[in-house]
């Protein structure tokens, strides 16, 4: 009965993921629709912009962030280096923007950085799901993204955080088929976290799979020797790398700007993040939380990728893949710095669509949408809950 119950079900949803993927604006419509739903299974950020836009003023990264709108390179945090306005001072990006709103109150200015956030969020679901789509077909692009709506990736955009523009960055670059705008993106993302530095090590370990000439799904084994035939898009982002580093240290001595957090500091930091703050028992619950289904993709991708990838390669993926992990036990919002390793479920993604069919791929992701679904966004300390269970618990009490 159950199973018959649940071909049922199964049969109405691929009626329904057809008549959506033959929609003529099919990837608008679906980012339309993922906006909705994060406003509706955790869009809280509304509510607390309306509401709390006033009580910002005391706020020390607010009054900081307009003290770099004002001048970007000579605002000085004046606080503790493990304080959060220390670590703005190179996330240069966000405070260009806000230029666009100079003049504006307070109040104006979190209208103003709150929408533009929205509106990456909006943009990141509309070219994921085409990145999607360029390596599968409309119904996986549709679940997939939809996917990305129940965990805190997609809420991301949608809270007070400047978080949003690098992970488009991101995204971007590894879409992008000119070096041109790869360099542009890279530049948007690196300068609006350095968390995104780190997770360009899967940018890079991705177009050396998204390359014809070295396709990772090809009939021979990618070697280290294959690897290291750097393409043009890979030479890119080192020369992006080595570009933002060179003005980074240019800055730092010209206005006496910290170049980079040392490795003393950034231990240092971890240690009080860990056990004073007493956040290392949250790190099992918050790695299983941040992709929550999705790691039914990474999971069989890590047992497939052995076998088509030699030991090095398959050495330098899972070390890509670990760097935004390890970074982000070392500070505080854990959840939002794992969102940084997303690139790797596309490079999942793109070893299963090409080793299972069509139909068997569909029935992974309608499971990791149910998944998503059902288990609530962990975030830190507290959940998000799905809006079911809102409705549940409001009818409850």
């Amino acid at each position: 009965m159950l199973i018959l119950f649940l071909q049922r079900v199964e049969k109405r949803c691929n009626r329904y993921i057809q008549d959506f993927s033959q929609l003529s604006h099919f990837h608008l419509s679906l980012a339309a629709t993922c906006t909705l739903l994060v406003f509706l299974t955790g869009g809280d950020t509304i509510l607390s912009v309306m509401i709390g836009s006033e009580e910002l003023s005391e706020s020390t990264t607010w009054q900081f962030f307009q003290q770099q709108i004002d001048s970007p390179l000579t605002a000085k945090s004046g606080r503790e280096p493990f304080h959060h306005t220390s670590k703005m001072v190179h996330r240069l990006f966000p405070p260009l923007l806000g230029k666009l709103c100079t003049g504006c109150s307070l109040k104006e200015l979190v209208y103003f950085t709150t929408t533009l956030g929205y509106l990456a969020g909006f943009f990141f679901f509309m070219f994921f799901s085409k990145l999607v789509r360029r390596m599968s077909d409309r119904s996986s692009a549709l679940l997939l993204t939809l996917g990305m709506c129940f965990i805190f990736l997609g809420k991301l955009f949608f809270w007070f955080s400047a978080d949003g523009f690098a992970l488009l960055g991101l995204l971007l670059a590894m879409m992008t088929r000119r070096i041109e705008i790869l360099f542009v993106v890279l530049c948007m993302a690196f300068w609006t976290d350095e968390r995104a530095i780190v997770a360009s090590a899967l940018v890079f370990f991705w177009h050396s799979v998204d390359d014809k000439n070295q396709s990772l799904f090809s009939n021979k084994v990618l070697t280290l020797k294959r690897f290291i035939k750097f393409n043009k898009y890979q030479w890119m982002i080192i020369f992006s790398l080595v570009f933002h580093f060179s003005i980074r240290f240019s800055l730092a001595r010209l206005y006496s700007m910290p170049s980079t957090t040392g490795i003393t500091q950034a231990l240092t930091e971890a240690k009080i993040v860990l056990f004073e703050h007493r956040k290392i028992d949250l790190i099992p619950m918050v790695t299983l939380s941040a992709f929550e289904g999705w790691w039914l993709i990474l999971l069989l991708s890590f047992s497939a990728l052995g076998r088509l990838v030699s030991r090095p390669v398959f050495a330098i993926y899972i070390l890509s893949f670990l760097g935004p992990l390890l970074v982000s036990y070392m500070v505080d919002d854990m959840t939002r710095s794992i969102m940084y390793a997303f690139p790797a479920i596309l490079i999942a993604f793109r070893w299963i669509y090409a080793v299972f069919e069509p139909y068997e791929v569909r029935k992974i992701l309608t499971g990791v949408l149910l998944l998503n679904v059902v288990y609530p966004t962990y975030y830190l300390a507290h959940y998000v809950a799905p809006f079911f269970l809102r409705i549940l618990k409001h009818s409850l009490n």
